[in-house]
């Protein structure tokens, strides 16, 4: 048994890393700036307050063997999605924060949740059109320019104690049930009992089910050998996203019903109506090899595709009507 501090414990990826560290018998300190309960039989969040506020992190993480650091910013729209300063508050100072304290408090293991973003927005630049850990970075927003600006944030830390084993995981597009923002969105449209024009789409993307992601976590805290560096975690093969869309609908309880419309022409239409954002989203393709993990971990991520989208799609059906994360 590890004991685990998680930052960020309240929120979508926070609350299911907990569960599955509490459910695998780790002694967790979760930390949150509001505190709102978790599940149940998992750990209340202790408030932290804003980073930056004055918080003994030192204190707190003395005696934590791994910190796993899932606060930030997330990527989405609306007022300040432009504003840099505004995502270096909430990515770039809290990681610089956290692991500085980690290493000073003589944490083992500090692990990262990073972003594949910060290779850029297209992975068919890459080679055989993924991404692999050892691609040079590139990105291309403030998102991703502040989930890489925290990486490097990170070696601040690695000076304070080399001892720290420093893990960075970049992840793609996290979703499962409780999931908000684009994949809920993505959701939305994949409900309706209308045809969709997504049928000639082979832009293919990486995806990572929540329970996947606290899987590799909890996988990772109990490596008992020295473990570091850059990982990709994914749910294995990156899949097309006609085909995202056709399982979800399956998922969903609806018929196929793509029909093909040419990639060019549904770009057009994105930007006839403004929809730059979603043009990226549906036509891009963001990719990553994401093997090097699991054969690290021992093996591949527990939860299928057809499992996870059928969780989430259950949540989805059951929550249509409420107000997105």
């Amino acid at each position: 048994m590890a004991r685990v501090a998680v930052t960020g414990a309240a929120g979508f990826v926070g609350r299911a890393l907990v569960e599955t560290l509490v459910a695998r018998g780790h002694d967790v300190v979760a930390f949150s700036r509001t505190g709102r309960p978790g599940q149940a039989g998992a750990p209340s969040p202790l408030v932290a307050g804003p980073f930056g506020s004055g918080f003994d992190w030192v204190s707190a993480l003395r005696g934590i063997d791994t910190v796993v650091h899932a606060a930030g910013r997330a990527h989405r729209g609306g007022d300040g999605a432009n504003d840099l300063a505004l995502f270096r508050q909430g990515n770039v100072a809290p990681t610089l924060e956290v692991s500085v304290a980690a290493a000073r408090a003589g944490v083992k293991r500090f692990v990262y949740l990073s972003s594949v973003k910060v290779h850029g927005e297209n992975s068919a630049r890459g080679r055989n059109g993924v991404w692999r850990e050892d691609d040079p970075i590139h990105p291309e927003d403030v998102y991703a320019l502040s989930k890489a600006e925290a990486e490097l944030a990170l070696e601040q830390a690695h000076t304070v104690n080399p001892a720290m084993a420093i893990v960075l995981l970049r992840l793609p597009l996290v979703y499962g049930p409780g999931v908000g923002a684009n994949f809920r969105t993505l959701l939305s449209i994949a409900d309706t009992r209308w045809p969709l024009p997504f049928g000639a789409l082979r832009n293919r993307r990486s995806l990572l089910y929540v329970g996947n992601l606290a899987d590799a976590v909890a996988r990772i805290v109990e490596v008992d050998r020295p473990l570091q560096g850059v990982f990709f975690a994914t749910d294995g093969e990156a899949e097309t996203l006609a085909t995202i869309v056709a399982r979800l609908r399956r998922a969903l309880g609806r018929r196929r019903r793509l029909f093909p419309v040419p990639p060019p022409v549904l770009a057009l239409a994105f930007a006839l109506l403004g929809q730059h954002g979603w043009r990226t989203r549906l036509l891009g393709a963001l990719a990553v090899d994401g093997t090097r993990l699991p054969a690290v971990l021992g093996g591949p991520p527990p939860v299928g595709p057809d499992e996870a989208f059928a969780a989430t799609a259950a949540w989805y059906r059951r929550n249509r009507d409420a107000p997105s994360p």
